[in-house]
């Protein structure tokens, strides 16, 4: 698998190195520009790439649940990339999907992981003993998908669509993209990049189920973690 990356990092001294892994079936420009800057203008190196099956890393036009790959498989995505630019110890931040993959991280690779932050992850999606999406919000994603998902996805269809589901993960506040900058982002990775691959989600979920549960391994995960969640 190919997979692309971006570096940012400031002209001057470099303080660390952080890597972000961004959420289910988005690519690297889940993350906005001014994070990545704010991280740069405090002295760090910002590592941002495209999952496999999305953006422009590359994607699997055969693939099947038979062939499918696993989050193992993609947390060693992330480790070719921190290899390819000979990283030895790097901060990591990540969201939802991408959470699963850190905990493989530093799970797998303990000596490279300096720090985790994870925001709104859990260690197995579909274990039922866990706290759930609350069905209000289950609703509305089923709801969201019903809407678009079945009909030709028209460039401004999946505009709507992409931004009704980021605003149901996200809610309100001043912490809230500005959706001028969001629709320009998406069109950006529509028209542009050519990196929406509708079939992406399918695939990190199965990759999810693949690999299950973690909860009897996260004692392993040994580098300072800050775990954020819900409100």
């Amino acid at each position: 698998m190919k997979i692309f990356y971006e570096v940012n990092a400031p002209d001057g001294k470099i303080i660390d190195t952080i890597l972000l892994i961004g959420r289910n079936a988005e690519s690297l420009l889940f993350w906005p520009n001014k994070l990545v800057d704010f991280f740069v203008s405090k002295g760090y190196k910002v590592i941002r790439f495209d999952n496999r099956g999305l953006g422009l890393s590359d994607w699997m036009p055969k693939w099947n649940k038979n062939n499918a790959y696993s989050l193992e498989n993609m947390a060693r995505d992330a480790i070719a990339v921190i290899d390819c630019l000979k990283i030895d110890k790097f901060h990591l931040v990540v969201v939802s999907m991408r959470g699963m993959i850190a905990q493989r991280v530093a799970i797998d690779f303990p000596s490279l992981v300096k720090t985790m932050t994870s925001i709104m992850s859990s260690a197995f999606y579909f274990d039922r003993t866990l706290v759930s999406l609350s069905n209000n919000i289950n609703f509305r994603f089923i709801k969201i998908k019903l809407a678009f998902w079945k009909k030709p996805l028209s460039i401004e269809r999946l505009l709507k669509m992409r931004l009704a589901i980021n605003q149901l993960w996200r809610g309100s506040g001043p912490y809230a993209n500005r959706i001028d900058d969001e629709i320009n982002s998406l069109i950006y990775e529509i028209k542009i990049r050519n990196g929406f691959n509708k079939d992406a989600l399918k695939q990190h979920v199965t990759a999810i189920k693949k690999s299950r549960s973690r909860l009897d391994e996260l004692h392993k995960i040994l580098c300072p973690t800050l775990i954020t969640q819900g409100k």
